[in-house]
């Protein structure tokens, strides 16, 4: 195929990623929640966040 852009992977990391293009093995989105909580864990932790947490307590009204 002209102008067609192909990927080599190893085995491995294919074998982990192979459902998601339809492979032997049915994908379960219900396998990668640990991953996700722990993804949004790290991009959305931060010490300074605590004030977040009893924000209205801070509010002047």
């Amino acid at each position: 195929m002209s102008g067609s852009v192909y990927v080599l992977i190893p085995d491995e990391l294919y074998r982990r990623i192979r459902a998601l293009f339809g492979g032997d093995d049915p994908f379960d989105i219900r396998e990668s929640y640990v991953v996700q909580d722990r993804a949004a864990e790290e991009a959305w932790s931060h010490p300074d966040d605590a004030a977040y947490d009893d924000y209205d307590a801070h509010r002047k009204i």
